[in-house]
C-alpha cells in the first residue's frame, strides 16, 4: 500500500462514538406515563422531580434524558440527528426545597432518543447508556459539565475506560 493510500484511508476514518453517563438530579415522577413491562421501560408522558441540581445541562434518570433549553437549541442549530424534543412537567422535590430553596431551575426539555448507532448523533447503546457522536459530545462538553463521564463506544464492548 502506498503512502497516499494510507493517508486517504486515515482521512476518511469514521468519527468516534461515545457512551456517556450524565448527572442524576432526581427521578421520574408519579404523573409520568410509563410502560414498565417494556425493556427498557417506555415513557410516553414525563413528569420529573428534581431533588438536587449541580448545574449540568444534560441530565438523566433511567431511562430518560433531560436537556437544558439552550443546549437543545445548540443540538438543533448543529442539525444533530437521533432525537426529538418534548415538554416535561417539572417539580421541585422535598430535598431541593429543604436544602436549596432559592435555587432557580432553568427550562429543561425531554430529549427523546430515537436514533441508532449506524449514523445518528444520539442513540441508546447496547449497554443501555446514551450514545453520542463526536460532535454531540463536543457540544455537551462546551457547557462544562461537572459530572459527565464518557468512553469510546464499540458495539458489544463495555471494557473501555470512563473519563
Amino acid at each position: 500500500m502506498s503512502g497516499k493510500q494510507v493517508q486517504l484511508e486515515q482521512a476518511i476514518e469514521v468519527n468516534n462514538y461515545y457512551e456517556i453517563i450524565a448527572e442524576v438530579p432526581g427521578h421520574i415522577g408519579q404523573r409520568s406515563v410509563v410502560d414498565r413491562e417494556a425493556r427498557p421501560p417506555k415513557v410516553s408522558s414525563l413528569h420529573f422531580v428534581f431533588e438536587d441540581w449541580g448545574g449540568d445541562e444534560l441530565l438523566t434518570s433511567y431511562p430518560i434524558y433531560l436537556v437544558k433549553d439552550s443546549l437543545a437549541e445548540a443540538f438543533l442549530e448543529q442539525r444533530f440527528s437521533g432525537f426529538e424534543l418534548a415538554s416535561v412537567d417539572v417539580e421541585r422535590g422535598k430535598q431541593i426545597l429543604a436544602f436549596k430553596p432559592s435555587l432557580e431551575l432553568p427550562k429543561f426539555l425531554w430529549l427523546r432518543v430515537t436514533g441508532d448507532h449506524k449514523g445518528a448523533d444520539f442513540f441508546m447503546t447496547s449497554n443501555r447508556y446514551l450514545g453520542v457522536s463526536e460532535g454531540g459530545l463536543m457540544a455537551i462538553k462546551e457547557t462544562r459539565p461537572r459530572t459527565l463521564v464518557h468512553r469510546i463506544y464499540h458495539e458489544g464492548d463495555n471494557s473501555g475506560k470512563w473519563v
